[in-house]
């Protein structure tokens, strides 16, 4: 029983070990709680009017230490695309603010097995616009002792990809009655012709209801 019970030890000692240095013992997920794969984009376009921080997006994205251990973990986000405002990223002890596109990362916090943390990272617009940012985990190692530590990485993480899109709903719905595709068409005295034709005034009706006069040349 004592050789079983230390084989188990020695089992589980070297899952955890696996984990940690294929940097699996973190994962992103959503406001569901579910598992957010590794490589996915998530578009949010949901603004949020708060009276704290201002009107803002959330990501929806939290981390979660699935691994056996406490691990220290920081996340490394680039942002590619941001037409204004700022970017706010507060995980897992710290909070970054950025206002520029680049690469930025986080100070290393521990995160016991089975916890969840926020990952607090919102994009506070100024004005309509996009922006486009990839967070990424990174697992990592102490290295020294209080006041002299320092950190080193040791396996990367996943990676989640998320477009905050703010557009004007004007202009949303605008294009979708251009985009939308032709019912039926009548000439001016209200007869159905087959085709738009040439050289004519045509009045259309698109399958979303819109009626359109439109001058073919």
């Amino acid at each position: 029983m004592k050789k079983l019970f230390s084989s188990l030890i020695l089992f589980f000692c070297a899952m955890a070990s696996s984990m940690a240095q294929t940097g699996e013992s973190f994962q992103f997920i959503d406001v569901q709680d579910n598992t957010v794969p590794d490589g996915t984009t998530i578009t949010v376009s949901e603004l949020i009017e708060d009276e704290f921080m201002g009107n803002n997006m959330n990501s929806g994205l939290k981390v979660k230490n699935v691994g056996l251990t406490a691990e220290y973990v920081r996340v490394v986000y680039d942002i590619t695309t941001l037409d204004n405002g700022r970017l706010q990223v507060c995980f897992p002890v710290t909070c970054n603010n950025q206002d520029a596109k680049g690469t930025y990362e986080t100070t290393p916090g521990s995160i016991i097995p089975g916890a969840v943390y926020d990952l607090q990272s919102e994009w506070l617009p100024t004005a309509y616009g996009t922006c486009v940012v990839t967070y990424r985990l990174e697992l990592m190692r102490q290295v020294g002792i209080f006041p002299y530590q320092s950190y080193e990485k040791v396996a990367d993480g996943p990676s989640v990809t998320v477009v905050f899109n703010y557009a004007d709903p004007a202009h949303i719905a605008a294009t979708q009655r251009q985009a939308s595709p032709t019912s039926a068409c009548f000439d001016l005295l209200g007869r159905p012709v087959a085709r738009m034709g040439s050289k004519a005034l045509r009045i259309v009706r698109l399958q979303d209801g819109t009626v359109q006069k439109r001058v073919v040349k």
